[in-house]
């Protein structure tokens, strides 16, 4: 039985292969001497520059702890003034005593002789003087009477209280529609200081005195150099 043929292989992709490899180690070698290593160092080296500029600065350490103030000593006692001894004085001297010598009283004088006085009787007491009479009682002031007072000044209303008519127009006007009762109000009035201090309705229907009171209130008067003027008036009412 024949044997079989095997093809030899071709050499040339072997060395095209081989071409290949030694080309590339070329290059690379070639890169290497031209610079290129150089820019990688620098890339490499700039990364890690600009990895440690970023980084974050330690916190600074902590201030160390102040230390205690220690409060002064207090001072020191002042030393006692030692005090002198007490002058104890020496002893007085024992008195001697001495024998006094005798004294003779003197002789007591001789006794006068008493005579017998008789006592003076009392003298009577002179009499005593009469009393003056009483005064008289004094006779009684009569009080002063009281003071009477003077009687108003009468005066026209015209003349102390000009302009009265319009106001008593104003104040009655629609009083006779109201009541419907005809009839004539007298009023007094009382002027004092340029001002009525008093008023009094003396008659006439009691429907209009309300109204005749407010008019005279409403006047304006003088007292025409008096204290006090005495002003009558008459209100009439009746249908028109």
């Amino acid at each position: 039985m024949p044997l079989p043929e095997f093809e030899t292989p071709s050499r040339a992709p072997r060395w095209v292969g081989a071409t290949a490899v030694v080309g590339l180690h070329l290059l690379a070698g070639w890169a290497l001497m031209s610079g290129l290593a150089r820019q990688t160092v620098e890339t490499v080296r700039q990364t890690v520059e600009m990895a440690i500029i970023d980084a974050p600065a330690p916190p600074p350490p902590p201030p160390p702890p102040r230390p205690k103030e220690t409060p002064p000593p207090p001072p020191a006692p002042a030393p006692k003034t030692p005090q002198p001894p007490a002058v104890v004085p020496p002893p007085p001297a024992p008195k001697v005593w001495a024998p006094q010598p005798e004294i003779a009283p003197p002789p007591a004088p001789a006794a006068a002789p008493v005579q017998a006085v008789q006592p003076e009787p009392p003298r009577p007491a002179p009499p005593a003087p009469p009393a003056p009479p009483a005064p008289p009682a004094p006779a009684p002031v009569a009080a002063p009477a009281p003071a009477v007072p003077a009687a108003p000044v009468r005066a026209e209303v015209g003349l102390a209280c000009p302009g009265y008519a319009q106001i008593i127009q104003d104040t009655m006007a629609g009083a006779f529609d109201r009541y419907g009762i005809t009839g004539v109000v007298k009023v007094r009035m009382l002027v004092r200081g340029g001002q009525v201090v008093e008023t009094s309705v003396l008659s006439g229907p009691r429907e209009y005195h309300r109204l005749a009171v407010s008019a005279a209130r409403r006047m304006k008067c003088q007292a025409s150099g008096a204290d006090e003027v005495q002003v009558n008036f008459e209100i009439s009412l009746r249908e028109e």
